[in-house]
């Protein structure tokens, strides 16, 4: 946590250097996604979500959200037209 903080506040000096884009994606980074950065009283009294749970629950999450653009057209024909050469290469 101190690490993170000290980063950040340096982050400060180079605003000018770097696009406020950049500085934000820099502290995405910095943020843990499944491990809890809270001093662990704090961990412990909101149920003492382990990193596995969290991990399992973030899949699921995404499983159930998770939304896939579909290919361009010439990109599907030429797909289509591979599988069916494959498919007659294929002895019956």
């Amino acid at each position: 946590m101190l690490c993170r903080r000290f980063y950040l506040s340096r982050m400060s000096l180079f605003r000018g250097f770097l696009q406020s884009n950049t500085v934000q994606h820099f502290k995405e980074l910095w943020m843990p996604a499944l491990s809890d950065p809270r001093p662990y009283q704090a961990w412990a009294n909101d149920g003492a979500r382990t990193v596995v749970k969290a991990a399992s629950e973030k899949v699921k999450e995404v499983l159930a959200t998770h939304k896939v653009d579909p290919l361009p057209e010439p990109v599907q024909s030429d797909l289509s037209r591979i599988i069916k050469e494959g498919e007659a290469e294929i002895p019956t």
